[in-house]
């Protein structure tokens, strides 16, 4: 039920048939983005490293949990990349029309500006 009435999409995303699923990308909306903590003791050390992160992303776009994909081993890395990623915003997936959800890879580069 959507606003009291017959919601539609549960039945028509089981029926749309597999070879003509339409899908529309969802993207990431801009307001939602985020600056990352570099944590200093790893800029003092001079580590420079991708975090990978994989998102579940529910209906409506927001990520409902995060899980380390890699990440440099000893460092303080992950767990920076882990709390902002968490707040990422998405525009909703649609297959068929209706709102899905998915799971999405999000990288935060680490990487020293030298100025």
């Amino acid at each position: 039920m959507l606003k009291g009435q017959p919601d539609d999409c549960s039945g028509r995303a089981a029926s749309c048939p597999e070879a003509s699923r339409k899908l529309q990308e969802p993207r990431r909306i801009l307001l939602s983005e985020f600056d990352v903590h570099y944590p200093q003791a790893e800029v003092d050390d001079g580590i420079q490293a991708p975090v990978v992160m994989e998102l579940e992303v529910s209906e409506d776009g927001a990520v409902l949990d995060g899980r380390l994909k890699s990440s440099p081993r000893g460092h303080q890395l992950d767990a920076a990349a882990a709390g902002p990623t968490s707040l990422l915003v998405y525009s909703p997936l649609r297959v068929c029309g209706c709102p899905a959800e998915h799971v999405s890879v999000f990288t935060v580069n680490y990487k020293i500006e030298r100025r």
